[in-house]
């Protein structure tokens, strides 16, 4: 399914970058050097990736020659993921990929906010305030009441934390002699 995708990305100065969209589609472009070869959007990261496989066969077309000709022009995509690739980009994540030494490199990578064990609030959340060291940084839990009288708690960094700690980056790679096989070496499943 990855054939003339595998022929680009071996090259050197060749690039994938996906996303989801302001709609929500997901958009697959591949590039070299800033140079449009292929692109891909759908509902789906598997349905991108098919339109993306396909313009990397015949060479970029102009968006209104595929999208209502050829296949259907959507113009959301898809609320519920369809893999668990397909997930990262739904929530805002990115996927990359480029030649490496052995083949083609895959990046799928996502900032979450940073979550606390739910012990922690529903005890600050019942009036207690607690000092606890998360990655380092000492933190204080403590209650708070909404303007509709709802309890809640707030978690307030004592000190400095680094800039990156609100928000922790996961990235999954993946390595191989072509996409396919590296995308698979991501550990995020199959696709269908």
């Amino acid at each position: 399914m990855t054939e003339y995708l595998t022929k680009h990305l071996v090259r050197p100065g060749v690039k994938l970058h996906g996303f989801r969209s302001g709609g929500g589609l997901r958009a697959l472009r591949l590039e070299e050097e800033g140079r449009l070869i292929a692109y891909g959007e759908g509902p789906t990261f598997e349905g991108a990736l098919a339109i993306l496989e396909e313009e990397a066969e015949v060479g970029p077309r102009p968006y209104g020659e595929v999208y209502g000709e050829i296949h259907p022009l959507y113009y959301t995509g898809q609320s519920t993921p369809s893999s668990e690739q397909d997930l990262i980009l739904l929530q805002g994540g990115n996927v990359d990929a480029e030649a490496s030494a052995e083949g083609v490199r895959v990046v799928f990578s996502i900032s979450k906010e940073r979550t606390y064990p739910p012990d922690l609030g529903a005890r600050a959340r019942n009036g207690e305030v607690l000092q606890v060291t998360i990655d380092r940084v000492l933190c204080e839990f403590g209650p708070i009441t909404f303007a509709n009288g709802t309890q809640g708690y707030c978690v307030k960094p004592l000190g400095k934390p680094p800039s990156d700690w609100y928000f922790i980056e996961t990235e999954h790679v993946g390595v191989g002699p072509d996409f396919a096989t590296a995308l698979k070496m991501t550990g995020l499943g199959a696709i269908k």
